[in-house]
């Protein structure tokens, strides 16, 4: 496979997910942990360990070390889309979004983005992100 500076990157939310998500749980508060660059429009509510500038009730907080300043089962949906595999340790924040949350939503990328050359757009020449920590397996459902 040839790796291009041509070829589509696969960052951004995948749109049809993003429309079933809203229509299961878009009329409640949504908090979305770790917006970066692509927010979750219908959220109430968002948190990053660096600013976001234009996100709606934001809150900086550091998603490693702190607990979330939100009351317990404060928000009906947490959207949690691509911190985990940045963090040495993602454990404590699974739990917070336990604490703060009825339901969620976790993303991460794919074990072939994270195990195969060239599967992104102007992908390095290397396997991976050097960047990520975890590999994220879905087992029993």
């Amino acid at each position: 496979m040839s790796l291009t500076q041509s070829d589509k990157k696969h960052w951004a939310p995948i749109p049809q997910v993003k429309v079933w998500l809203k229509e299961k749980f878009g009329s409640g508060s949504v908090l979305d942990i770790g917006p970066g660059h692509s927010p979750l429009e219908w959220s109430t509510a968002a948190v990053d360990f660096v600013d976001v500038p234009g996100v709606k009730n934001f809150s900086k907080c550091d998603l490693a070390n702190e607990p979330l300043p939100f009351s317990d089962k404060q928000f009906e949906f947490v959207y949690c889309r691509h911190p985990l595999e940045d963090m040495f340790n993602p454990f404590p924040l699974l739990k917070e979004m336990e604490r703060v949350g009825k339901a969620g939503y976790i993303e991460t990328p794919s074990p072939i983005c994270e195990l195969t050359r060239g599967v992104d757009g102007t992908s390095p020449k290397w396997r991976g992100y050097h960047h990520h920590r975890f590999v994220i397996w879905v087992g029993n459902n």
